[in-house]
């Protein structure tokens, strides 16, 4: 017995021949294969944006289904029928001429397939250091400037004696409009005139932040130009801040 298609495929097997979408599809399978669905976010970002200045060319939007639907291929099953819902609107506003209509509706496929994204990221998230705790991850929604996401997990250690509770708060953020922005931060006149000190941990620049006198800190980690990886710390020593700055495992979120 042969493998039934998804309706919604059989719906875009009209476009499937034209070279521009056959060649983008392909590379997005590629990136899919290797897991990098931050790529493949970008790679639909750019489409988007291009229907936005030309709605009219319509085609490029049926372009940008077919590569969401190679993203759903590739896994995500939980939100999988979601997305391929939010697809499914788009196709049936096309063909009555609503493009605007559309439009919408691919870009909330594509807010799911960020989510998705978020959710694989807190996987970089450390494990409590011994005699500590953790609180669940969350993530937070940075709609109002661009539409990209931060994943963030508190961590805490009880009291002793005239010890209060120690807190340390981890956050992950990439794919912001503001991420250039805060790259001016790693220019050492700037770091130092702030009061920070610029250094290296595990091979990524970074910015270190402590107070003895009021025991807080905050470290700030630039992975690559993608991601900002922020460790912030009251009543803790500093070495509590640099021993969560350096258990996360960069190399893989690099590679994501």
């Amino acid at each position: 017995m042969g493998l039934k298609m998804p309706g919604s495929m059989i719906k875009l097997m009209p476009y499937m021949k034209d070279p521009e979408l056959r060649k983008a599809q392909n590379r997005l399978g590629e990136i899919m294969r290797k897991k990098k669905i931050r790529n493949g976010i970008v790679a639909i970002k750019a489409l988007s944006n291009k229907i936005a200045r030309e709605t009219f060319m319509f085609s490029n939007t049926v372009k940008i289904m077919v590569l969401v639907l190679a993203i759903c291929a590739c896994g995500a099953a939980a939100q999988a029928d979601e997305v391929l819902d939010a697809i499914n609107e788009a196709i049936e506003a096309y063909n009555e001429k609503i493009y605007t209509e559309a439009v919408e509706s691919l870009e909330y496929a594509k807010q799911l397939i960020q989510q998705m994204t978020s959710e694989r990221l807190m996987t970089f998230l450390p494990e409590p250091m011994e005699g500590w705790q953790g609180k669940e991850a969350k993530l937070q929604n940075l709609g109002m400037i661009g539409g990209s996401s931060v994943i963030e997990k508190e961590y805490w250690k009880p009291g002793s004696g005239n010890e209060g509770q120690r807190r340390i708060t981890l956050s992950i953020m990439g794919d912001s409009p503001i991420f250039q922005g805060m790259m001016a931060m790693f220019n050492p006149a700037i770091a130092g005139a702030d009061g920070g000190k610029l250094q290296k941990i595990k091979r990524n620049k970074a910015i270190v932040k402590y107070s003895g006198d009021n025991r807080s800190g905050k470290v700030m980690i630039n992975v690559a130009k993608k991601y900002m990886v922020t460790i912030e710390g009251t009543n803790v020593d500093k070495e509590d801040l640099m021993h969560y700055a350096e258990t996360i495992n960069y190399k893989g979120l690099k590679a994501f």
